[in-house]
Parts: C-alpha cells; structure tokens; sequence
C-alpha cells in the first residue's frame, strides 16, 4: 500500500511567505535607518535656533544692535535650512527609480563654510566647545550641488561636535 501526496505547492507557498517576511524585515530596517537619520538632520539647525534665540532673549540688553541683527539672521538661516530638509523629506516619498536630482554649480567654497561654521557655532556653544574654521586665504570655486555640500558640512561638524568633550575645540580645515 503506498500513499503519496504532492506537498509542491505548499513548500512554494512557505518559501514565498519566507521571502515576503525577509523582505518586510529589510523594509522596517531601511525605515529605522532613515527616521534616525532625519532626526539628526532634523534637530540640528532646530537646536542652533532654539540656541540663538536664547541667546538673543538672555542676552538681549548686551548685545549690540548689530550683533542681534547677526543672531537673527542666523536663526532665519537655520530655518530655512529646516525647511529645505523638510523639502527634502516631501521630495524624498516624491522620488521614483530615478534616484536623487543633485544641482551642481560652481560656489565659493569659503562662504559656504563660513554659512555653515555661523550657524553651527550655537549648537557648540551649547555644549561649551568652540568652533574655528581655518580656511586658505584664497580657494577657487568648487562644482557642487550647494545643499548637499551645506548638508555634508552639517554633519561632520554636528557629528564632531556631538562626540566632542565640553571644552574642546572642534576645527574645520578647508
């Protein structure tokens, strides 16, 4: 007596469950991966401007009105920069197979450092480091996608500044 039974189908159907598992797995890895990383791109210009501004609202009957005029017009840079990531994110569930449109043109490289060096200079302070940057007197003008390279600069000098003791100095040398 032999009884057989054809078990084809459903070996197919528990691959097929395994490999929609796996990949759902891989899903909710890429997604943790990304919200982790929008966070930290989230937080750094809105902790230069919660910086700033109580810069601006402790210190207000000492500084000059120049020096408030700066401050602002950090706090306004910082926003936008905020915003763009916010774009950014908005673009980012826009995208399609096509990947990331990047917008080269050529930038002087001095003044992006120093955009990026003002705004990073609060969050810093905050944790009681002090940021240089020591740039060549004179630098060409650089080929880039300007938020990205903005976006570059945020990180390495967020990142240094983060894993940085209170106290020490963080130098960015371009």
């Amino acid at each position: 007596l032999l009884i057989a039974s054809d078990v084809t189908q459903s070996r197919e159907a528990e691959q097929d469950l395994r490999r929609a598992v796996d990949a759902a797995e891989d899903a909710n890895t890429a997604k943790s991966g990304f919200l982790a990383r929008m966070s930290h791109e989230l937080r750094t210009p809105l902790n230069a401007i919660l910086g700033l501004s109580e810069t601006l609202i402790l210190m207000e009957d000492r500084l000059s009105a120049a020096k408030r005029r700066e401050y602002l017009g950090d706090v306004v840079q910082a926003g936008r920069i905020l915003l763009s990531h916010i774009d950014d994110i908005l673009n980012f569930t826009r995208l399609d197979a096509d990947g990331f449109a990047v917008d080269p043109r050529p930038i002087d490289p001095r003044r992006a450092v120093a955009d990026v060096v003002r705004l990073m200079r609060a969050v810093a302070r905050s944790r009681s480091i002090r940021l240089e940057a020591a740039l060549a007197k004179s630098l060409p003008d650089v080929l880039v996608d300007p938020r990205s390279l903005r976006q570059i600069l945020i990180n390495l000098l967020s990142n240094a500044v983060k894993f940085s003791p209170a106290g020490s100095v963080v130098r960015l040398m371009v």
